[in-house]
């Protein structure tokens, strides 16, 4: 038995098929495109089985309904609910046995049979440019993690495309003014939310920082109009501050119903030098809300990253 990767490399060597980025396995196969690729599915992993064939004129349900009947695929630990058909790909998702393990030996068998299946479901896709359609000098290759054929020309006007690209969006003007004071919104609603759960339940909830997380980031973002590291920076300080704050607006409130109930004005400007006493206090609380906004601060700044376009051919 062995890990994904391994498996993957295992079964990709005894078809010949190529191993590129990441472990995943490609090339042809009895004319059809054959991509393996190791990965997790719902934190558990698994092995991609994918297939290109001709598409063309042919019904996708039927397609998968005459693999799933071909007795190719009957002794090949196959079960229909793992198959998917979108357009012009056949993806099969083997999970792991229960030791969470793979073997190589099982998986060549399962991509020999769904091969031998599709044989009697499509044609093997046109050798040819999926861009320019010629059909001189197109070999598998893997771009952008997906086995296609792309010929030499294509992929020098791709790679261009994508420099530009990237050169149009690092151009582009931050707006970051408009950036903090989304973050500070936000943070504050976040806040808000914050105490007003924490009032009304007495109970504080990680899932209500990572939620401000999600919600400063997305709203900077689209004030900021693109992310790099000072756009991080700042979704990063105003989610941990929002944290702070649901706990000084959840204290606040206490503070003010005390002075109601003594017929009191209410002291603001004591409850603004009591906050740094009210934080150290709750203790466990103020770390809690602390550890939230971390949490969330981080998905804020994966939010805001500087998005990058790349082009990766193997």
């Amino acid at each position: 038995m062995a890990s994904a990767k391994r498996a993957v490399e295992d079964a990709g060597k005894q078809f010949g098929l190529q191993i590129g980025a990441m472990g995943v396995a490609y090339g042809e196969v009895d004319g059809y495109l054959v991509q393996l690729t190791p990965g997790i599915d719902a934190r558990q992993p698994n092995v991609v089985v994918q297939l290109l064939f001709d598409v063309a004129g042919r019904d996708q349900v039927l397609i998968k309904n005459s693999i799933a009947a071909d007795p190719a695929v009957q002794g090949a630990d196959f079960a229909a609910k793992r198959l998917q058909i979108v357009a012009d790909r056949a993806t099969y998702t083997q999970p792991a046995n229960f030791v969470g393990s793979f073997s190589g030996d099982k998986l060549r068998d399962l991509t020999r049979a769904l091969v031998a299946a599709m044989k009697n479901a499509a044609p093997p896709p046109p050798v040819k440019c999926e861009h320019c359609e010629t059909t001189e000098s197109v070999p598998p290759r893997l771009v952008n993690g997906a086995v296609t054929r792309v010929c030499e020309p294509c992929i020098a006007k791709l790679r261009a495309a994508a420099q530009a690209a990237q050169a149009a969006y690092d151009a582009q003007p931050t707006r970051l003014g408009l950036a903090i004071l989304a973050a500070a919104g936000t943070a504050i609603l976040g806040g808000l939310v914050w105490a007003g759960i924490g009032i009304a339940t007495g109970s504080m909830y990680a899932m209500v920082g990572i939620g401000a997380g999600l919600l400063v980031g997305f709203a900077t973002l689209a004030a900021a109009g693109k992310g790099n590291l000072i756009v991080q920076g700042i979704t990063f300080v105003a989610t941990v501050s929002s944290a702070l704050l649901g706990q000084i607006f959840w204290g606040a409130f206490y503070f003010d119903q005390a002075f109601k109930e003594e017929g009191l004005d209410t002291d603001w400007g004591q409850f603004v030098q009591l906050i740094p006493r009210l934080l150290w206090k709750s203790g466990g609380d103020t770390v809690f809300a602390l550890a939230c906004g971390v949490i969330g601060a981080a998905m804020a700044v994966g939010i805001t990253k500087r998005q990058t376009v790349e082009m990766k051919v193997d």
